[in-house]
């Protein structure tokens, strides 16, 4: 490469000022920032030039209605659509939640596996509606977050996007913003996590950063609700303006000069009625290949009369390559007419065009034109970060880390996880069976009232061992252990502590033909499988999918917990428990091996982004905790206690004792259990507490080593582990890797438990217990 074409023009970023659209929300952002608060009775405070302008104390007002939200005065008032985007671990779903409070839905994007979250507020009498983008680095399609990211913008309009960038990573934040600002909409940065940045010596002239980018800036602390009151008044600002950001920040001269002249001839041609035509080159340039297929298609009958017959025209003779392939002995011939309006000009000749001028940038550089492009716009960002932000304090070994440097070392990294992951287990044990036994002794004087009532005696059977002892199950056998672990895992999801255990397990998961971040879905399933298994699909192919999709429901959680701490850990002490929760580690993992060696394709590798470490807001916690738990509130404990009762009327009926008889030779000869418990485990396919729960309702007490051995208690809690979790875990599993791989996970994984149980068993029999 010639260092003279290496060279690159940037004079024009340091003379061009963007005053259009910038308003005052920026400045020093701090004295006293302003806390959110959400509803109040009073008005919020209006924007302040100095931080975060005083304490907000009643924007937000999420009221649900038919149509998402009503009260005030602007009720009647047409909702604006908003959108939020940014890089991941930027604090983005942290604002969201912050916004739009408990007033949320949760689904997928139409034909994508890709999670969708939206909600609604109010703020200023305006109903606003936001969606919750998902988390990307760029806009290059190559992931279903891109494609649905883009086309969302592109297709539904929102009036506003808000950019969440982290003020302590603006370089790297600013490639997506600049691909924000290509596709030219309205557009207010919300510039997160200024306190952390300044924490690090980082100080953000937001104000300067806003007359380069010519948008909106405004200063954000989401975790603690700061900024959010000037956020929504300049988003407000924008909409009803409609201001588009006309500043363009130019590329090095030899990218500009080919972007330019590319452009030109889009607008030539008029391809332009959607997209920007500097976005179309660029993208073209890229070699994206939606942007082309796009200018394939003919345009909407809508557009008939508007678009020129030749710009809709299919590529027919033109045979488009890969980027790296352009047809060099075009040369100078390629270039672009003197007149765009040339009426011979159509997507042909612009997409020949863009291979050759593609072509001429690879040969200058030396490396793919997406290299090159990426290049410039990390020189652009660079440049803008050197002059808008500044290091304000020596550079220090701040204490986040000093804590990384045991964290994610190779030994005493894994020493720290493993005695943190003891540490809670034990804690939650201690927790659990503490708050289990005060729950229960309080409970258990229902039975007196009940007894009294003026009511057959089977009825109050019925009354007493289907409905309460169900309800009292529930209460004291599940909720003491699923509080405290959901509670656990939303901490240490808040503080970043997932992101590392993901970082330290890299390489083991590269064994199981996966990568680090495929630990967070299964670290997610020791709550609950059905997130584990959705999460799944954050991976990059079906491959990786299938495997952990599979290794997650093969995670022991929240509920199967309740049973082995229930019965192992109480009775035979928490090492059993543990050695338990070794076998299924150790069962995991040669699952995952298997299915790396056998299932065709391979693994990829990934570049993993660490969010610095946070001290987690309660508020923010309590919500996430919450929102885990309350499927278990809504969805599990009906089940449990209709469960109970169907129990207890096969029990009065007499009908249960030919239903265990069907399964008493695998049952009774092949497990070793009584034979209730092929009637509990059959129960356990709708939630796997429930076979507890039902094992406790049937015994009438929860004195389980009343009615089961040592052995059979560690058999019972081999296979309630092993086997399939539940039916919502199957219906995840279905969504997620189809109707036929889950019918096989599903009977494989009954098949192991019932063989692994037995072995243990005849094992445990021949060793005298």
């Amino acid at each position: 490469m010639q260092p003279e074409k290496h060279k690159i023009d940037r004079e024009d970023i340091s003379n061009q000022e963007a005053t259009a659209g910038v308003t005052g929300h920026t400045g020093e952002a701090g004295g006293k920032a302003g806390t959110f608060r959400r509803n109040q009775n009073a008005t919020a405070s209006p924007a302040n030039n100095n931080g975060f302008g005083r304490a907000l104390t009643g924007a937000f007002r999420p009221k649900k209605t038919a149509n998402g939200v009503t009260g005030g005065s602007g009720a009647g008032r047409k909702e604006i659509l908003i959108a939020l985007a940014g890089n991941a671990n930027v604090g983005k779903s942290v604002l969201f939640n912050q916004l739009t409070g408990l007033d949320q839905t949760i689904g997928n994007w139409p034909g994508k596996t890709v999670e969708r979250a939206e909600g609604t507020l109010r703020h200023r009498d305006q109903v606003i509606r936001i969606v919750d983008l998902p988390g990307i680095y760029s806009f290059s399609t190559y992931s279903q977050e891109e494609i649905v990211s883009r086309e969302f913008i592109f297709a539904e309009k929102p009036q506003v996007v808000i950019n969440v960038v982290d003020a302590s990573l603006l370089e790297r934040n600013l490639f997506l913003t600049l691909q924000l600002l290509e596709m030219e909409i309205p557009l207010v940065m919300a510039l997160n996590q200024v306190d952390y940045a300044r924490s690090k010596g980082m100080d953000t002239d937001a104000t300067r950063l806003a007359a380069r980018l010519g948008i909106p800036v405004v200063p954000t602390v989401a975790t603690r609700g700061k900024g959010l009151s000037e956020l929504l008044d300049a988003t407000l600002s924008m909409a009803k303006n409609r201001r588009v950001n006309r500043v363009t920040l130019p590329y090095g001269s030899e990218v500009e000069a080919r972007v330019s002249r590319l452009a030109d001839l889009i607008r030539g041609a008029g391809l332009d009625w959607r997209h920007p035509a500097r976005f179309l080159a660029i993208k073209l340039l890229e070699g994206d290949g939606e942007i082309r297929r796009w200018l394939e298609a003919p345009p909407p009958s809508g557009l008939a009369g508007t678009v020129p017959s030749h710009a809709g025209s299919r590529l027919e003779a033109a045979v488009v390559k890969p980027s790296g392939f352009a047809d060099r002995a075009l040369g100078q011939e390629g270039k672009v007419p003197e007149s765009p309006d040339h009426p011979s000009v159509g997507v042909p000749e612009v997409l020949r065009q863009a291979r050759v001028l593609a072509g001429e940038l690879e040969e200058i550089h030396g490396h793919d034109v997406t290299t090159v492009i990426s290049s410039e716009r990390y020189e652009l960002a660079h440049l803008l970060v050197r002059e808008a932000q500044k290091v304000t304090a020596p550079r220090r070994h701040l204490l986040g880390e000093r804590l990384d440097d045991t964290a994610l070392h190779p030994f005493y990294g894994f020493a720290v996880l493993v005695a943190l992951l003891l540490g809670s287990f034990y804690s939650i044990f201690r927790f659990g069976n503490w708050s289990s036994t005060v729950l229960g002794d309080f409970l258990a004087r229902a039975q007196t009232w009940v007894y009294l009532l003026a009511v057959p005696e089977l009825a109050k059977d019925l009354l007493w061992h289907g409905l309460f002892e169900g309800i009292i199950a529930g209460i004291t056998i599940v909720l003491p252990y699923i509080l405290p672990f959901y509670l656990l895992l939303s901490v240490m999801e808040n503080t970043g502590y997932l992101a590392r255990i993901s970082f330290l397990m890299d390489a083991a998961m590269h064994r199981l033909g996966l990568h680090g971040k495929s630990l967070i879905p299964l670290l997610m399933g020791y709550g609950c499988n059905v997130p584990a298994v959705m999460g799944a699909r954050i991976m990059e192919n079906d491959r990786e999918v299938l495997i952990a999709a599979t290794l997650a429901t093969m995670v022991p959680c929240s509920a199967r917990t309740v049973v082995t701490l229930g019965t192992i850990g109480v009775f035979l002490g928490v090492p059993s428990a543990l050695a338990l929760y070794l076998f299924d580690l150790l069962l995991i993992y040669v699952t995952g091996l298997f299915s790396n060696r056998y299932l065709p394709g391979r693994g990829h590798g990934l570049i993993m982004e660490i969010p610095g470490y946070r001290m987690p807001s309660w508020g923010p916690t309590l919500r996430q905790t919450w929102a885990r738990i309350k499927d278990f509130v809504y969805v599990a404990f009906p089940i449990i206690v209709a469960g109970s009762l169907l129990l207890e009327i096969l029990r009065l009926t007499g009908l249960i004792q030919y239903v265990g008889r069907l399964f008493d030779p695998l049952v009774m000869g092949w497990l070793g259990l009584p034979s209730i418990a092929g009637i509990v485990l059959i129960f356990g396919i709708l939630r796997k507490e429930l076979a507890l729960i039902m094992l406790a309702a049937y015994s009438g007490t929860t004195n389980f080593a009343a009615i089961l051995n040592p052995r059979q208690m560690l058999v019972f809690g081999l296979v309630i582990m092993i086997y399939t979790p539940c039916v919502a875990t199957i219906a995840a599993l279905r969504r997620t890797v189809g109707l036929t791989r889950t019918v096989v996970i599903t009977l494989a994984e009954i098949g192991l438990a019932l063989l692994l149980g037995g072995i243990l068993n005849w094992v445990l029999i021949f060793l005298g217990m």
